[in-house]
């Protein structure tokens, strides 16, 4: 087939512009990749955040459960002493113990439901991040295939869940 110099000119108008497009296009994804990345700290930072936040409510939450028991058994142990009534010098200690014990366990179970709402954002949150991590991956897995510059490219870890309802 002769080369015509119509031929050459198209030959050379297109070759650069492929190559151009695929720089273009893994230009881009490095773009994503950068953007993830801050996203990623980001979202991390918010992560540590909410799980010392946790940490904290959970300590509070036993501290709470342990002052309850001890109300329980103070409460317990004076019924048991005096199961037909509480005598009336005893009465004003016993019926303080009481509305202590309803007090905390009313703050117990509103501390709870604030945990457990915590949580469920805690626990989005590390989805969210982990989605963000197989994004980012498979990003750096396009641009290494694309580039094959011999630098590995690094993969982000994901994140697991560290607490329990």
């Amino acid at each position: 087939m002769k080369m015509t110099r119509r031929r050459f000119l198209t030959m050379m108008m297109v070759a650069p512009a492929a190559t151009a497009c695929a720089s273009s296009t893994s230009s881009a994804k490095e773009r994503q990749i950068e953007t993830i990345k801050a996203d990623l700290a980001n979202t991390q930072t918010r992560i540590e955040v909410m799980e010392r936040e946790l940490e904290e409510r959970a300590r509070s939450l036993d501290a709470a459960e342990a002052e309850i028991n001890r109300y329980r058994s103070r409460i317990r142990e004076t019924e048991a002493r005096y199961p037909r009534a509480i005598p009336s010098h005893l009465y004003p200690a016993y019926s303080a113990d009481v509305e202590q014990h309803n007090a905390l366990v009313r703050w117990r179970n509103e501390a709870v439901f604030e945990y457990e709402a915590r949580y469920a954002t805690y626990t989005e949150l590390v989805h969210y991040y982990n989605q963000r991590v197989d994004e980012h991956n498979r990003l750096v897995r396009e641009v290494s295939g694309a580039n094959r510059s011999g630098s590995p490219a690094v993969a982000s870890p994901r994140v697991r869940l560290r607490f329990r309802k």
